[in-house]
């Protein structure tokens, strides 16, 4: 970025991005110029037309070549800020980006660099947070929990007995929200941190991994899950174990909804570029109301919703949103079945 600082040094032109092209356009053409003409003027009684001509073109592949360089020179801070947010979303590398230019591109760069900033403070708040929810809070609840099993056991009033089974129930409840909670912000923290790229994909074995590492839930319930896949390997921008993870919780919410002796349905086709995964149950399904908040983070099941869908799903839509894709989940009504359907860009 030598020309760039040293082009922003300039007062003229340090506010003003057009301004430093229009300025190494004019010097970078203005000098070539100075040196055809030279030779137009001064030379072409020595030389032939044809050498005068090949010369000119000499000169103007010079100029065409000097200006790319020079261009591509300018372009560096947009192209370090492009690669700085990839290599963070990626890695989550803190990038050192340059906060002291003052045109456009210092301006993007600078915010940049204060959004990333702000982003790992959050991150940072997360973890404390987990810390915190894992520790303290935690060792309180439970400190209340025996304290109420204690009152319930040397008790003999009858009402204040059962005030305390109430009072342990609700402390178990929230036992397990905090559970579950710190279970969220840790599976959050890795989905993360995980890299992404793009890489080959076999699809067909992912699923094959998914069906093996359940195996007793379909048994149990003889639910088939099946596989009808148009394109098994493909090039995607993903992290393998992240995808795998993510079908996993989708084809365990399946299973969870499905009722006995049913099936599963697993089917992949392309779109306008996209790779699109679907996976569907034939269970309870869930009313067009519901379809807006099943990749909630916590829900609240009102009465006539029966569909409850595990925690797993915000997880999986999580991890898909992660890889630049979407995720939707769709059903004709109660009784009617559910389906999940995954879209992502596939890679050349």
């Amino acid at each position: 970025m030598k020309l760039y600082t040293r082009l922003s040094k300039i007062n003229f032109l340090k506010n003003r991005y057009a301004a430093k092209f229009f300025f190494v356009a004019v010097f970078g053409l203005l000098i070539p110029i100075v040196v055809l003409l030279y030779f137009v003027i001064y030379l072409k009684r020595h030389l032939a037309p044809l050498d005068l001509f090949l010369v000119a073109l000499l000169i103007v592949l010079l100029i065409a070549v000097v200006l790319f360089f020079l261009f591509k020179a300018l372009f560096l801070p947009v192209i370090k800020g492009a690669s700085a947010l990839v290599e963070y979303e990626t890695t989550l590398k803190m990038p050192a980006l340059p906060a002291d230019f003052t045109d456009e591109p210092g301006i993007i760069l600078k915010n940049i660099q204060s959004l990333v900033q702000t982003n790992q403070r959050l991150l940072a708040d997360k973890k404390e947070l987990c810390d915190v929810l894992t520790t303290d809070l935690r060792d309180q609840t439970l400190n209340t929990e025996h304290l109420l099993e204690t009152i319930n056991k040397t008790t003999t009033n009858g009402e204040v007995k059962n005030l305390s089974v109430l009072a342990m129930q609700s402390v178990q409840q929230q036992i397990n929200f905090v559970n579950t909670y710190v279970e969220i912000l840790a599976q959050e923290e890795i989905i993360n941190k995980q890299p992404i790229k793009v890489r080959k994909v076999n699809v067909q074995e992912l699923l094959e991994e998914v069906k093996l590492k359940r195996k007793a839930a379909l048994e149990e319930k003889n639910i088939q899950l099946t596989f009808s896949l148009k394109y098994v390997r493909i090039r995607l921008k993903v992290s393998n174990t992240l995808f795998l993870q993510a079908l996993g919780y989708l084809v365990d919410n399946a299973i969870k909804h499905a009722p006995e002796n049913s099936k599963i349905e697993i089917t992949t086709e392309k779109h306008r570029g996209r790779l699109v995964l679907q996976i569907r149950d034939y269970g309870i399904g869930f009313n067009a109301r519901q379809a807006e908040k099943i990749f909630s983070k916590f829900q609240t099941v009102e009465a006539e919703e029966a569909y409850s869908p595990i925690t797993g799903v915000y997880l999986a839509g999580q991890i898909i949103d992660r890889f630049g894709g979407s995720i939707v989940a769709e059903s004709d009504g109660l009784n009617q079945g559910a389906k999940f359907i995954i879209e992502l860009k596939l890679q050349r």
